[in-house]
C-alpha cells in the first residue's frame, strides 16, 4: 500500500525496485530528485535570498530531528494524539521548506490518526524515520552545494 501511495505521488518516477522493500522491515527508497521540491526552494530564494536559505535549512534540520524523536516516542507509547499533532507540524514545516516526500508521508500519518486508523498510522509512522534521514541528507547536500 505504501509503495502505491508513493508511486501515485511520483507517477513519472517509479520506486527503484520491488526488492527495495525488505521482508523484515519496510524501507522507503525515494529517488533523491523527488525528496526536495526545487520549485519550493526557488520560491524561498525569490522571497528571501540565497544567503538566507542555509539558515532556514539548518533551522529545519534541527527542528525536524527533535520532532522525529517525539514522533518515535509517541509511536512506541501508542500516543496517537501526540503522533497526530507532531506529524501535522512536521508535514507543514517539511512542505514549507520543500521536503516534499516527507511532508506528504507525515500528512498521511496525521490523516490516519484523524480517521482513527491506528494500525496504518503506526505502520507509516515507523517508515518516517528512514524517509526523514534520506530527506535530511538531501537537504544537507543542497545546502552544501549553495
Amino acid at each position: 500500500m505504501l509503495r502505491r501511495f508513493l508511486h501515485s505521488l511520483y507517477k513519472a518516477t517509479p520506486l527503484q525496485s520491488a526488492e527495495q522493500i525488505q521482508q523484515e522491515k519496510e524501507v522507503i527508497v525515494v529517488p533523491s530528485q523527488l525528496l526536495i521540491d526545487n520549485a519550493v526552494i526557488d520560491q524561498i530564494i525569490s522571497d528571501t535570498s540565497i544567503e538566507i536559505l542555509p539558515l532556514l535549512i539548518d533551522s529545519y534540520l534541527e527542528e525536524s530531528h527533535a520532532r522525529l524523536e517525539v514522533i518515535n516516542k509517541a509511536l512506541d507509547e501508542e500516543d496517537y494524539q501526540t503522533l497526530e499533532f507532531e506529524t501535522h507540524t512536521l508535514a507543514g514545516t517539511s512542505l514549507a521548506i520543500g521536503v516534499a516526500a516527507l511532508g506528504k508521508m507525515a500528512k498521511s500519518v496525521e490523516q490516519s490518526c484523524l480517521q482513527q486508523d491506528y494500525s496504518e498510522a503506526s505502520k507509516n509512522g515507523a517508515l518516517l524515520k528512514d524517509l526523514a534521514i534520506q530527506s535530511q541528507q538531501a537537504l544537507q547536500s543542497l545546502k552544501e552545494s549553495l
